[in-house]
């Protein structure tokens, strides 16, 4: 944590909070470099009596703060459009200015130190100060000077980064439907060996089918390989993103709202990792195979007709206890959470270290080492108890979908006799 007022002689903060004042974001220099100062120091060492400053490389991350975007890039002063103005120059003497406009050879200089000074130079002269990095930001969106402190978040903390990369989810789901499009051919092979093989003992044709199926069969390889592998690197790209914003709100949260127990709050922190890893496990791929259930359906009504509305019953069937239990499932989850959550804190409250001295310590010398055994056997019971609930349920509804399977597969059979007899 900074010490009060030390963002105040920071020229790095000091300047940023210029450039959002410039764009309509009244901000406070310690919101900006509250948490980020600890690292680099100029002039010696920071408990020495040196000066932490903000890093550049931390400045997105005090921007974000004040809901503004960040880019620091290398461009020429004249190749800077007027549209990003107005931007942060770097310059020589260590100094930092915010380039206000450039008009005919000349530009509106803001000297930071001087409290918002403006400097009207020629663009040939700043050329031989400017350090040739500048930083560019905009706000993220509009807000209300009157909120004060209070940025919200114009997009959903996962749902954000995720649209982020759409142009990769829909490359998983081309890669998806052109994999299950091939993999129609192995039921297409074997109906056509029942069809036109087997009947006649041509068996030139059963190799021309095979040679055929075989090359869907290795195409549809390749696209699952290629389409689990678009899933890993996303999933990576938002873990990283994701992982980073959740450990700034986890510093930077106030102390008001600090929870009571540490133990409960690590373990709720951690259980983010489930929400992290549905993106990045298969789940996603499972998903985007779904809609080809539609086509798979249709692909069968156009070739046996009345058998198509079997595999639709089931289809319906497998869906709807999961519908049904949905409500509580969701409820024995999230006292299971709830209690796993409390067993852990208890664990990490017992033998965390704080200050170097060990809270084992300290249970031993409060002699409370019975009554934390009953809390932890009470709570071990609990969850065993809440784990049983769960695993029923998740349980019957599996079983349920392998029961409706078979029973599909019986009915396919059924309806397609009676279409035979029927000569069709």
């Amino acid at each position: 944590m900074t010490k009060a007022g030390q963002g105040q002689n920071d020229p790095f903060v000091v300047a940023l909070v210029e450039l959002c004042r410039l764009n309509g974001i009244q901000v406070p220099p310690e919101r900006l470099s509250d948490g980020l100062t600890g690292g680099d120091v100029a002039g010696g060492d920071a408990a020495g009596g040196g000066e932490a400053r903000l890093a550049p490389e931390h400045a997105a991350i005090a921007l974000r703060r004040a809901n503004m975007s960040c880019r620091i890039s290398s461009p020429a002063l004249a190749d800077i459009p007027p549209a990003s103005l107005p931007a942060l120059l770097f310059l020589r003497d260590g100094q930092y200015a915010v380039l206000e406009s450039v008009e005919d050879g000349r530009c509106i200089l803001v000297h930071p130190e001087t409290g918002g000074g403006r400097e009207d130079c020629a663009l040939s002269e700043l050329t031989g100060r400017y350090a040739g990095r500048a930083l560019f930001a905009r706000p993220l969106d509009v807000l209300s000077d009157r909120l004060g402190e209070t940025v919200t978040a114009s997009r959903h903390w996962i749902i954000g980064p995720v649209l982020d990369n759409l142009r990769i989810y829909r490359d998983v789901v081309l890669a998806a439907m052109m994999a299950n499009l091939l993999a129609v051919g192995a039921s297409l092979f074997s109906m056509q060996v029942y069809d036109r093989v087997v009947p006649s003992g041509a068996f030139d044709t059963l190799w021309i089918l095979a040679s055929g199926v075989g090359l869907a069969i290795c195409l549809e390889f390749v696209l699952r390989i290629m389409r689990a592998r678009l899933v890993d690197v996303t999933g990576r790209d938002l873990d990283l993103r994701l992982s980073s914003q959740l450990f700034e709100h986890v510093t930077n949260l106030h102390l008001s709202q600090q929870p009571r127990s540490t133990g409960v709050f690590a373990n709720q922190v951690r259980d983010f990792a489930v929400v992290r890893e549905f993106f990045t496990s298969s789940t996603v791929a499972a998903l985007s195979d779904l809609p080809f259930t539609l086509i798979f359906i249709a692909i069968i009504a156009f070739i046996g007709g009345p058998v198509a509305l079997v595999t639709l019953v089931a289809s319906v069937a497998i869906v709807l206890p999961g519908i049904v239990l949905q409500k509580h499932l969701a409820q024995v989850s999230r006292e299971h959470n709830k209690e796993s959550a409390a067993l852990n804190g208890i664990l990490l409250e017992a033998v965390s270290n704080l200050e170097a001295v060990s809270n084992l310590e300290t249970v031993k010398a409060a002699r409370a080492e019975a009554r934390l055994q009953r809390a932890y056997a009470q709570l071990s019971a609990t969850i065993a108890g809440s784990s049983i609930r769960s695993r029923e349920l998740t349980t019957l509804i599996s079983q349920f979908v392998a029961s409706t399977q078979q029973i599909a597969y019986g009915g396919v059979v059924i309806v397609g006799v009676y279409r035979i007899s029927e000569g069709i």
